[in-house]
């Protein structure tokens, strides 16, 4: 997340609210807090990281979302569907 950024606080509206559905855990990050990662996500923000890879940037839409969460549920756990 970076300060004062609306694309951010709507995909963080929308993963709390697929997270009604779907366990997880959110962390945000503030991009301005470290310039070498503020250079990296500027332009790309908001961005989704899965299990520590970018799943999703610029635009989160939910159907996406759940898609890339189903799939690393899927990863994690490979007998269960």
């Amino acid at each position: 997340m970076r300060p004062m950024c609306p694309l951010c606080d709507e995909a963080r509206d929308l993963i709390l609210e697929v997270a009604r559905d779907v366990p997880l855990d959110l962390e945000d990050f503030d991009i301005t807090s470290d310039i070498e990662v503020y250079e990296r996500y500027k332009w790309k923000i908001p961005v989704v990281a899965i299990n520590g890879e970018e799943k999703l940037v610029s635009i989160i839409k939910e159907a996406p979302l759940r898609e890339a969460l189903r799939f690393a549920a899927r990863s994690q756990n490979p007998g269960h569907r």
